[in-house]
């Protein structure tokens, strides 16, 4: 059985330009403790359409 584990709020800040070129992910985050923490895009790792956020 799948079952959610966590939730958090967060904003994705884009990795900029030298790294726009880099599949797989949709940005970073910060959290509250200080962790930077890559956000994976799914859709462009599994070859779909318009891949980012």
């Amino acid at each position: 059985m799948d079952e959610l584990l966590h939730k958090k709020d967060i904003v994705i800040k884009s990795l900029g330009k030298a790294l726009s070129s880099v599949r797989g992910f949709a940005g970073a985050t910060i959290l509250g403790d200080g962790s930077v923490i890559l956000i994976i895009d799914i859709n462009s790792l599994l070859g779909g359409i318009g891949g980012g956020l």
